[in-house]
C-alpha cells in the first residue's frame, strides 16, 4: 500500500490496516468484509502530542522530551487505544519542525521494528 492515495484506501481488501505517517484521516468504518483493525503510527507521544501540529506545538512548549506512539485507530483521530509509547531526551531545545522530525521519525521506524510483528 506504499504510495497509496487517500481515495484509494478504503477500496483495498486486507487483513489490518497500518497507517504510517499517512497524512490524511482514514475513514476506519468503511465496510470491508476482511478490514479487521487499523494502527496508527504517530510521529509523537499520545495523547500529549496530537495531530499534525505536533512537531510545532512540542518546540513552542521548548520541551526537551518528545516520543512516538502506536495505537489502535478509531473513529476519533489519534485516540485509540496505546499499544507502545517510546519516549527519548533531547540533547537540546528543538528549533526547527524538520530537526524534531528527523529525530522523531529515527524513533518511529525502531517503534515500527519492535512491533510490526505484534500486529
Amino acid at each position: 500500500m506504499i504510495g497509496t492515495r487517500k481515495d484509494e484506501v478504503n477500496s483495498l481488501v486486507f487483513d489490518i490496516g497500518v497507517s504510517y505517517c499517512f497524512p490524511y484521516i482514514i475513514d476506519i468504518t468503511y465496510p470491508i468484509e476482511s478490514k479487521k483493525d487499523w494502527y496508527n503510527y504517530h510521529p509523537g507521544p499520545l495523547p500529549e502530542y496530537p495531530g499534525l501540529g505536533n512537531y510545532a506545538d512540542a518546540i513552542r512548549e521548548n520541551t526537551m522530551r518528545f516520543g512516538v506512539t502506536l495505537h489502535k485507530m478509531t473513529n476519533v483521530v489519534d485516540q485509540g487505544p496505546i499499544i507502545k509509547k517510546k519516549y527519548f531526551d533531547l540533547v537540546s531545545k528543538p528549533t526547527d519542525i524538520n530537526e524534531l522530525g528527523t529525530i522523531t521519525h529515527y524513533y518511529l521506524f525502531q517503534l515500527f521494528k519492535e512491533t510490526i510483528s505484534l500486529l
